[in-house]
């Protein structure tokens, strides 16, 4: 397995109430009793990196010994089907092809494999394991993940622990606990969800056992009674409930030393994009007090494109939701966000190209976490100003010059007037800003760009070859009904 280096390394477990621990990670020694709870934690601090394994020993009425022990930086992989989709689906399924899945051959890189699990209250333990990366390990492992972690062991030249810890379909709320939203009232209608789910388990748990006695009474496996309606199916992980993955994934792994997560969510999320704001927060909050390792760094994937592109400018509510991802940036203490919207597929909403999203979200660790003076990010919007019948656009984040990938024109800017309708506009690059203007206009008032699900063709980027975030300068009130 992989150890966290530096900083606090908690070591917990269970043992009989006031039994004496002993924990040893290589010379490093601690001591403890276990509480009447029949809890029990050793914090370690100041543990160095190491590639060299060492052997960690807990000794009470029993020993427990683990070998090949690695100590490095320890991410936590976090989200929905985005940060899911398996190695294989990118490489391949040929384990022996050095170009494919036979690459994934890693040893200083250690993967953690957390089953799925949806249950109303939170849980001490679990059933993942620790397995060294190789293309067999690697095959079902987030790709995301994996891709990112290759990079920053490649970078640091230090060994890489990965935890997974994802499920498709899912949305913020269900990884947040029933205290994160119990912190801000705008969640309430998250936190009477689950507590109403909780309050309805006993009986609906009943009914489901009674109705699966009831369909095996027969002995014609043909013969099925129908499921009651409204009934959930209670021993199957298909609860969609606030809280639920929180409890079941997250929950069991705290406090486990971690370096820092990354988080592919959203799409299950998109539709309700303004509540996002308090959100995303609540759950950083959450788990950061929780870990209480401080404000660990958390550095998320914006949207890529999906659906085929439309033809004229439009509100569109994964644009409205990338706004808000943007907007996190500077809400959520040391955060930070890779953007994708340049390598979507408009006709799956799980874009392979997981290799550069891994590689685009490592630079924003290397500079923010590991300190490199490097490019992170692309261009950022930060101003307007109207001059001579035209927009011009001010943007950070520059990175040594703005290019139109593959060419000018810059695509995808949309200009509006007073009365708010938008239309195609022409977009030059003049130094470190862009000229936005339209025949159809002779007084702008606003620029919106890549504003769509999938704002196919958008190639506004930095020097260091970084795409522009989606923006527009005005707050007007969206309207958001259609994608």
């Amino acid at each position: 397995m992989m150890l966290q280096a530096c900083g606090r390394t908690p070591i917990f477990g269970w043992a009989d109430p006031g039994e004496e621990v002993a924990v040893s990670i290589g010379d490093a020694k601690a001591t403890t009793t276990a509480g009447s709870d029949r809890k029990w934690t050793v914090i370690f601090t100041g543990l160095k990196s190491s590639a060299t394994p060492v052997t960690v020993t807990i000794v009470g009425s029993n020993t427990i010994t683990y070998q090949d022990v690695l100590i490095g930086d320890v991410w936590l992989c976090s989200g929905q089907s985005n940060m899911a989709l398996p190695l294989r689906r990118v490489l391949g399924r040929d384990v022996s092809s050095p170009q494919g899945l036979g690459q994934a051959n890693e040893p200083q890189i250690r993967l953690f494999k957390m089953p799925k699990d949806t249950v109303l209250d939170p849980q001490d333990d679990c059933k993942g394991s620790w397995a060294v990366c190789t293309p067999n390990e690697a095959r079902e492992f987030s790709a995301l993940g994996y891709f990112f972690g290759r990079e920053i062991h490649l970078s640091e030249k230090i060994p890489v622990g990965l935890i997974n810890v994802c499920r498709g379909g899912s949305s913020g709320q269900m990884w947040t606990s029933l205290e994160g939203l119990q912190s801000d009232p705008s969640l309430a209608s998250y936190l009477k969800e689950i507590v109403q789910a909780k309050a309805d388990y006993p009986q609906r748990k009943e009914r489901y056992l009674k109705w699966k006695g009831d369909s095996g009474k027969s002995g014609n496996p043909r013969e099925v009674v129908p499921r009651p309606v409204g009934m959930d199916a209670w021993e199957d992980n298909v609860m969609a409930l606030p809280t639920v993955l929180f409890n079941g994934m997250i929950s069991p792994i705290i406090p486990f030393g971690i370096k820092g997560a990354i988080w592919y969510q959203g799409e299950g999320n998109a539709d309700e994009w303004d509540l996002y704001r308090t959100l995303f927060p609540a759950m950083v909050r959450d788990w950061r007090l929780r870990w209480g390792q401080g404000d660990f760094p958390i550095y998320t994937v914006q949207l890529s494109s999906y659906r085929p592109p439309r033809s004229e400018p439009g509100e569109s509510h994964w644009a409205a939701f990338r706004e808000v991802q943007t907007q996190l940036q500077s809400i959520v203490p040391h955060s930070g966000m890779a953007v994708t919207v340049d390598i979507g597929n408009a006709m799956d909403i799980h874009p392979l190209s997981k290799a550069e999203v891994g590689r685009r979200l490592s630079l924003v660790a290397l500079a923010k976490t590991y300190n490199h003076p490097i490019e992170y990010s692309g261009p950022l919007y930060q101003r307007m100003e109207i001059r001579d019948g035209k927009v011009v656009l001010h943007f950070t984040q520059v990175g040594g010059g703005l290019t139109a990938k593959g060419g000018e024109p810059l695509k995808r800017f949309a200009i509006a007037g007073a009365d708010r309708k938008f239309v195609w506009g022409e977009a030059k690059i003049e130094a470190e800003t862009v000229v936005v203007s339209s025949p159809q206009l002779s007084k702008p008032v606003a620029v919106r760009y890549a504003w769509d699900i999938n704002p196919d063709g958008c190639n506004l980027f930095n020097a260091a070859g970084l795409p522009a975030s989606p923006f527009r300068t005005d707050d007007w009130k969206l309207e958001v009904s259609q994608p």
